[in-house]
C-alpha cells in the first residue's frame, strides 16, 4: 500500500492525507478488546496481532467471552 503514493507512482501528491495506524501492543490490545483473562488476551493478540480495525470492520464486534469462546481449529482426525 505504501509504493501507491511514493516516488513516481500514479498517485504521488495525490492524498490529501497519509494516516498510519500502528498495531496496539498486547496489553493495549488486550484492554481494547475486553480481554481480561491472560489466555484470551494471548490468543486475541496472536490471531490480530493487535489490529483495532478487526474488531468492527471485520468481527463486527462478536468479541470473544473467554479462552472456551474459540473454535477448536487443531482437531486430529480422528476427532471429527
Amino acid at each position: 500500500m505504501g509504493r501507491l503514493l511514493s516516488g513516481s507512482a500514479p498517485l504521488r501528491g495525490r492524498a490529501a492525507l497519509e494516516l498510519v495506524v500502528p498495531p496496539l501492543d498486547h496489553r493495549l490490545a488486550a484492554e481494547f478488546w475486553g480481554a481480561a483473562d491472560p489466555v484470551t488476551a494471548v490468543q486475541l493478540n496472536a490471531i490480530v496481532g493487535g489490529t483495532p480495525a478487526y474488531r468492527r470492520e471485520f468481527a463486527r464486534d462478536d468479541t470473544p467471552s473467554g479462552p472456551d469462546d474459540f473454535e477448536d481449529l487443531y482437531r486430529s482426525p480422528a476427532q471429527v
